[in-house]
């Protein structure tokens, strides 16, 4: 009986409403439910994102802006007359940034012209005098060659003369045999007809013409015998006429070979002249250095830039080599990204990337990556590390890599100064493309 009446309270007490104080209590309850489940949502999908994001970029804010600076030095010795530039002064490529004093420099452009002046007179005369010995020694070797020509001739004549001679000689001697053959004739007849008149078998007479005949015949050999030795003597002539001839001949032509071959003035000539075109070789060269020395006395700018770091002032005394001022451009700078050496795996050059400049953060710039450095900035510094020695302790390296700006990114009123510090962030994701010329030109700058 106690039992139903148990139960039948219990339900009475279900079916009673609840205070009115537990009803916001369980909707706040609810709605901290959702929020909760929506923040870990957003928390996770915002993690996922990332997370993907971050696989398909590479980040680092060690990165600086870097440029070209010209460093501007004196290549003369002298006081600075003038400083025609100031601090952070915007100049173009040619202007003039300082002017030293210049007297000494132009009074030794003036010595230096005098000098030249000098030796071109020197030269023009040693020219003029080398000529005229030239045509002096033309005229003695024309003399010469006349000489030879006309002791030939004279040899070709002795010789002919004396072949002459010696034919002669021979004919007389063929004479002298012939008149010899006829006189023996003669004497012979004479004695033949002497025997026979003395037996009287001939005649007085017969025998009186043979012995006129053989005394005919005798002095005919001895007229033939003595032309044979003028012969002779005028054959013996003539060939010592050849040997005077020769000898002649082989003078004349040995002077004329020590005319044309020999040691002379005119070699000597020769050797003062060129000495003194090369003295005018060195006075001009000397010309020249002087004028550029004149010309450095005006410094001017090597590009078109900011003056920075400027430390000349008017009558201060440069050195050769001491750097007055730099000029910086402002429209050819890049970026150096030290990237860690586990973060290069994917990047490659011509990939994209977006830089974030300190000094103007709400003005991102787009660039290209161009390079990468042959070596870790550890490795070049001052004093690198010695793995080998000591403890080791493995540290990751990190690599320098050079970004350039993509065209029209550059903002006159942003200038990118060097030094400025840079968040970089590359998309490893893309299909590397190679930097336009005309950027990595641009990028690069002179030099």
């Amino acid at each position: 009986m106690d039992e139903p009446n148990t139960v039948a309270s219990e339900n009475t007490a279900a079916e009673r409403p609840m205070p009115d104080a537990a009803v916001p209590r369980r909707a706040r309850r609810g709605a901290l439910l959702v929020a909760m489940s929506v923040f870990l949502l957003a928390v996770l999908i915002t993690a996922g994102y990332w997370y993907v994001w971050s696989l398909r970029h590479e980040t680092t804010d060690n990165a600086q802006v870097e440029g070209h600076v010209h460093a501007v030095a004196s290549r003369v010795a002298g006081y600075v007359a003038e400083v025609c530039v100031r601090d952070n002064q915007v100049v173009n490529a040619g202007d003039v940034l300082v002017r030293l004093r210049s007297s000494d420099y132009e009074t030794r452009v003036r010595l230096a012209e005098a000098n030249l002046a000098q030796a071109e007179a020197q030269a023009a005369a040693a020219e003029h005098a080398l000529a005229s010995l030239r045509r002096a020694t033309e005229a003695v070797i024309a003399q010469a060659r006349a000489a030879v020509d006309r002791t030939e001739a004279q040899l070709d004549a002795a010789r002919h003369t004396a072949a002459q001679a010696q034919a002669a000689w021979r004919q007389a001697q063929a004479q002298v045999l012939a008149a010899q053959a006829d006189a023996d004739y003669a004497e012979f007849n004479r004695q033949r007809i002497l025997t026979l008149y003395q037996r009287a078998e001939a005649a007085e007479t017969e025998a009186k013409l043979a012995d006129a005949t053989a005394r005919s015949a005798a002095a005919r050999v001895a007229a033939a015998q003595e032309a044979a030795h003028v012969a002779e003597a005028q054959a013996r002539a003539a060939q010592v006429s050849v040997v005077v001839a020769e000898a002649a001949a082989a003078e004349a032509r040995g002077k004329l070979e020590e005319r044309l071959t020999g040691p002379d003035d005119v070699k000597a000539a020769e050797a003062r002249l060129a000495l003194a075109q090369a003295a005018v070789k060195s006075a001009q060269a000397q010309l020249d250095l002087a004028r550029l020395d004149l010309e450095d006395c005006t410094i001017r700018a090597p590009a078109t830039g900011v003056v920075s770091k400027r430390s000349v002032e008017a009558g201060q005394f440069v050195q050769p080599g001491q750097s007055i001022l730099a000029i910086v451009p402002l429209d050819s700078t890049w970026v150096v990204a030290n990237f860690k050496e586990t973060q290069l795996r994917h990047m490659r050059a011509g990939q994209r990337a977006r830089l974030r400049v300190d000094a103007y953060p709400d003005h991102p710039f787009e660039g290209v990556v161009e390079s990468f450095a042959a070596g870790t900035g550890a490795r070049f510094s001052l004093l690198p590390p010695e793995n080998a020695t000591g403890n080791y302790v493995k540290v990751v390296q990190r690599v320098p890599v050079k970004i350039v700006l993509t065209p029209g990114q550059r903002d006159p009123q942003r200038p990118l100064r060097a030094g400025m510090n840079v968040v970089v962030t590359v998309n490893t994701s893309e299909r590397p493309a190679d930097p336009a010329p005309d950027v990595l030109a641009d990028q690069r700058g002179p030099g």
